[in-house]
């Protein structure tokens, strides 16, 4: 019997109702399978709607991005065409300069062919200086004022004259060493084998330069403890700032190097072996120390009875500003600033008080000083009792120390370069312009003469400048055609109460000369050092180069006040520095 015969039902019925029951089944899942058809159908519409509405949004951002993009090819075919005619514009230019270099340079051939044309022909211009001005007064045989009987007479000694001889150094003096030099008499020839005897001494001056020598130290220091309350303190050096690599000798060095000698930082840096940052520190802080120094001698430069003054240029930190100078016997002041007005000079002396000084102070104008304020409030103050306070000021008649509250000297040496210029660019010198200054030349002379003499008696001083004032007044008060004179003479009419303060006061100079003298090393390290790197700078060559030179003007060792100075210091940072100004008891 075989088992794998179909199965035959045995009972229909029941086989019909069962294929009934799963066709049933079929359509229950059939219809699910619809639904759920149905259901993704509709996802998928949801899907297909979303797509389509991006691709609606890409295609409106690519229609927006199609504009601009046409907008921006529109705006560089329009830069294009601006660039276009800028190439065109620098070529009709280069070739205009080329043009104009080619007719400036047929313009100088021109000239210069006109120039040996008049020099062929002997045509002379106004331009052109006198004979005497072109010439080296070294040159000449003998001066103009020279009298008439020296005029042959050769300079130098006599002929056969012995001459002074040496001057011999005091050996009682303190800085004179004595070295005994004996000799051996082997270092003789004379006699072959004859002895030779001691006959006498004899002396010799000479000057040792002892090559400067930068020593390392390494400093030991102690450390005590209290046994009270525990603290601690460390043995100090005498000689050496807290925290400092350099000793006192050193910093001391580089001041002197630097604003006594005018050495620029560069190669003092170099001579000593050290980085010239290294320095502008130093210089700093040393100027920190000394800054109440430089206020008490700005106090003092206020009170004083006179004093030169004079400026020039000077760079900080690459832009043009001026050296201000105020200088008398004990006084040396240096003011480093970026202006030449008048609101540097007036930090010390002060405005005057006038019309449109005392509106400003009414109105509350800081550039107005506060000295000029009380005057605006208090208009009815002595006037004498001020102008006997005031501190005279000798300078070459620049307005802005008209403008403070001093009295003014104007230097005579200016005054008579001045005159010598009315001579200038002229082809043919008048009759009336040589009188003239051959007539107040040797007045101007003498006064500066008189004015430093010092070993005239009193009495022949002012009886002496009485006459030269009243000379030069008749001079000048004179009547004149020429242009020049009359120019010329309105300086000395317009000016007269600041021109013969000197004839009251001898002790007042009629010159500006010191201060000429004084500014002249400024003036040398502007072209050496360049001026200063910057504000700080600034202010430490200010501070350090006006009490340097106080220093020396009052007669004080430099390197002893330096070293005296940074002691104190470094006993005491506290220490008032002030008692080591005071000139020294002779």
């Amino acid at each position: 019997m075989s088992f794998n015969r179909p199965f035959k039902p045995w009972f229909p019925s029941r086989q019909k109702s069962e294929e009934k029951t799963l066709l049933e089944n079929r359509i229950s899942e059939l219809e699910r399978d619809l639904q759920d058809a149905g259901a993704e159908n509709a996802r998928a519409n949801e899907a297909i709607q979303r797509l389509q509405q991006q691709l609606d949004d890409e295609r409106r951002y690519n229609s927006g991005f199609e504009r601009e993009r046409f907008s921006y090819g529109n705006m560089i075919r329009g830069l294009r065409r601006e660039l276009e005619d800028t190439r065109f514009q620098l070529n009709m230019a280069y070739d205009q300069l080329k043009e104009m270099e080619k007719l400036s340079i047929d313009y100088a051939a021109v000239l210069k062919e006109k120039a040996a044309l008049q020099k062929k022909l002997d045509i002379r211009d106004k331009k052109e200086k006198t004979f005497e001005r072109n010439s080296s007064s070294g040159s000449l045989p003998f001066k103009k004022n020279t009298p008439e009987n020296n005029r042959s007479r050769q300079g130098g000694a006599s002929k056969g004259h012995l001459g002074h001889g040496r001057k011999m150094f005091d050996l009682d003096s303190k800085d004179v060493i004595t070295e005994y030099v004996d000799g051996s008499p082997d270092d003789f020839s004379c006699c072959p084998g004859s002895p030779l005897s001691f006959v006498e001494e004899t002396t010799q001056s000479v000057l040792r330069v002892i090559p400067m020598k930068i020593q390392k130290y390494v400093l030991i220091k102690k450390v005590y403890e209290c046994a009270h309350c525990g603290k601690r303190f460390t043995a100090r050096s005498g000689d050496v700032l807290p925290r400092s690599l350099y000793a006192n000798s050193m910093i001391c060095e580089l001041l002197f190097e630097i604003f006594i000698c005018f050495g620029t930082v560069s190669a003092v840096a170099q001579r000593l072996g050290i980085l010239t940052g290294t320095v502008f520190n130093i210089l700093d802080r040393v100027a920190g120390l000394f800054e109440p120094c430089y206020e008490q001698i700005l106090l003092e430069l206020r009170d004083s009875h006179y004093l030169h003054a004079d400026e020039t240029r000077w760079r900080i930190d690459g832009n043009n500003g001026y050296a201000w100078l105020f200088v008398n016997d004990d006084i040396a002041a240096y003011l480093f600033r970026d202006t030449r007005a008048s609101c540097v000079p007036s930090e010390i002396f002060g405005y005057r008080a006038g019309i449109k000084l005392l509106q400003e102070a009414k109105a509350g104008d800081d550039t107005v000083a506060p000295d000029d304020k009380l005057i605006a409030k208090n208009p009815e103050s002595s006037h004498a009792q001020q102008k006997a306070n005031r501190p005279l000021v000798v300078s070459d008649r620049y307005t802005v120390y008209g403008m403070l509250d001093v009295e003014n000297q104007y230097c005579f040496a200016h005054l008579l370069r001045d005159m010598e210029g009315i001579k200038t660019g002229l082809k043919e010198i008048p009759k009336e312009v040589e009188a003239f200054c051959n007539a107040l030349a040797p007045l101007l002379a003498e006064s500066m003469h008189l004015s430093a003499n010092r070993e005239l008696s009193d009495e022949c001083y002012y009886k002496k400048a009485a006459e030269l004032k009243k000379s030069i007044l008749e001079i000048v008060e004179a009547d004149a055609q020429d242009g020049g004179i009359q120019a010329y003479q309105h300086i000395w009419r317009s000016k007269k109460e600041s021109l013969f303060k000197w004839t009251e006061d001898r002790r007042i100079p009629c010159e500006n000369n010191r201060a000429e003298r004084t500014l002249r090393p400024v003036v040398i390290a502007r072209k050496t050092a360049f001026g200063s790197q910057g504000e700080k700078g600034r202010r430490a060559r200010e501070i350090l180069m006006t009490v340097l030179h106080t220093v020396r003007q009052r007669g004080i060792d430099v390197r002893k006040f330096i070293m005296d100075a940074l002691a104190a210091k470094v006993r005491d940072k506290e220490a008032d520095l002030s008692q080591l100004l005071k000139p020294p008891v002779s």
